[in-house]
């Protein structure tokens, strides 16, 4: 065997047994070992793990290398064939018009994830049961519960809609018959759920109806645990980033939105306990063993509470953490416990780096900023958390105007007008 048939023999070894792909013409197709250098195999070779091409000559080659599949390329009118296909995609909006707003398009855009984040009893669990329930009136909504019974979601849904404590659906105080009327029919549930059985019941749903669902995960750190007892070394972060990146799947091949629910660490509690002194996007890591959550999600939302009530509605905050198609921001709410409903108050919340930026001029939103202390430009530019260009350029015209004072590159307010 020649020196260049063993140094073939060492690279295509595979992991599985597979015929090598050829052209229409059934002539050779490269592959790429995994150090990036092409292997011409031809039509018709049978490569057996660890050996290479069948020969009459060949000799036993020891262990090699496994061949890793080049991706394809994607070319830009591909990019532009796939972008089509997203703006075709339908946007299923929230109860919460500020929220709509924020993360952009006026509500999710299917073939996204997203994520809603809160400590535990913060009410995220009812959040999303709103969503859920205003979703079905008009929608399919699947909703994968891994800690409550399916029960405990229809009480929750219910009670809102008639006006009752949950606590007297569950103790059998309201006639079975009201609490069925009080929901729409295309609300249905999956109880502790694999993320293939959920991914399957999805695709069902999408193509028995030709419209994908709404499919809301409560949570993702219990989709993780189921992940992490089949990991031969136990790893939340990885766990959790292996659901994350499941459920972004989901939502990539069957065009349905996911909404993801995180518990946050009790190391955050004190970040969401008054997250109106942070800039929204500083909660964006709030997730418990999040992994890649923050990363993979299209928006995060973020739930807070407050000490005060209004009867019984307790005062708190939606934060918009991260909104790829929109702007972070903070929103005033009302949470009523007893009755698992939330409100949007359509009320746009300043943190300690500026309002939102949905409405707010440019001007206003650096003279926010550089109420911290003074930074350079690029500092002040990326606190403003807007187009880098554009507030750099009112950044000069504020300086020229002698509204802002810049000493060895730092920036401070003059004057305000």
């Amino acid at each position: 065997m020649t020196g260049a048939e063993v140094a073939r023999a060492k690279a295509t070894q595979k992991l599985a047994l597979v015929p090598p792909d050829t052209d229409e013409m059934g002539t050779a197709v490269d592959e790429i070992d995994e150090n990036g250098n092409q292997i011409e195999i031809e039509a018709g070779e049978t490569i057996e793990p660890g050996l290479g091409p069948a020969s009459a000559d060949s000799e036993p080659a020891g262990p090699a290398a496994p061949i890793v599949r080049a991706d394809p390329l994607i070319t830009v009118g591909q990019a532009i064939e796939s972008l089509v296909k997203l703006s075709a995609l339908p946007v299923y909006p929230t109860p919460f018009p500020t929220v709509n707003d924020a993360i952009g398009f006026g509500g999710f855009k299917a073939g996204q994830k997203y994520d809603a984040a809160a400590g535990t009893g913060r009410g995220k669990t009812s959040f999303v049961t709103c969503i859920g329930t205003h979703h079905a009136a008009h929608g399919d909504t699947l909703i994968a519960t891994y800690e409550m019974a399916p029960a405990y979601y229809v009480a929750r849904a219910a009670s809102g809609a008639l006006g009752v404590h949950s606590n007297a659906i569950v103790r059998g105080e309201v006639p079975a018959r009201d609490v069925l009327r009080a929901l729409p029919q295309r609300l249905v549930f999956l109880h502790r759920p694999t993320l293939a059985i959920l991914c399957a019941q999805a695709k069902r749903i999408a193509d028995k109806t030709g419209r994908a669902p709404l499919v809301i995960v409560d949570y993702m750190q219990k989709l993780a645990e189921q992940i992490m007892a089949g990991q031969p070394r136990a790893d939340a972060r990885l766990a959790t980033s292996e659901a994350s990146a499941g459920l972004i799947d989901l939502a990539d091949e069957t065009g349905a939105v996911v909404l993801a629910v995180s518990a946050t660490s009790r190391a955050n509690g004190k970040r969401t306990a008054d997250p109106r002194k942070l800039a929204p996007y500083d909660l964006v890591d709030v997730a418990k063993d999040s992994g890649s959550v923050e990363y993979d999600s299209a928006g995060l939302i973020v739930l807070s509470l407050g000490e005060e009530y209004e009867g019984d509605e307790r005062h708190a905050t939606i934060t918009v953490a991260k909104a790829r198609f929109g702007q972070e921001c903070h929103i005033e709410a009302r949470f009523n416990g007893p009755r698992g409903t939330w409100r949007d108050l359509g009320r746009i919340i300043s943190g300690d780096r500026g309002k939102s930026a949905l409405k707010q001029p440019l001007p206003d939103a650096i003279r926010e900023a550089l109420r911290m202390p003074a930074a350079s430009r690029t500092e002040l530019a990326t606190r403003v958390r807007r187009g880098k260009g554009a507030t750099l350029a009112a950044i000069g015209q504020m300086i020229e105007a002698g509204e802002i004072g810049e000493t060895d590159g730092r920036l401070e307010i003059l004057r305000v007008e």
